[in-house]
């Protein structure tokens, strides 16, 4: 998953000396977003969690329930 940046953001980003063009290979301005899903033997997602602000993740509890429900389907 991948989420593209506003415009507004490559000048800034340029001004702080970060050229994501290079760093990315691409002109594309997008960044990989955060993701943590679930998967149950047959390849199905039995749960999930994505958000484009890297400092939010599925909280610890709700992964470990969702592990642990896979054991009674």
């Amino acid at each position: 998953m991948k989420y593209k940046l506003p415009d507004y953001i490559h000048e800034f980003l340029r001004n702080v000396g970060m050229i994501l063009e290079e760093f990315n290979s691409d002109d594309s301005f997008e960044l990989p977003s955060t993701a943590t899903y679930i998967i149950n033997q047959n390849g199905v997602i039995t749960a999930g969690y994505a958000d484009v602000d890297q400092s939010k993740r599925m909280d610890p509890l709700d992964t470990i329930h969702a592990v642990q429900s896979l054991k009674s389907r």
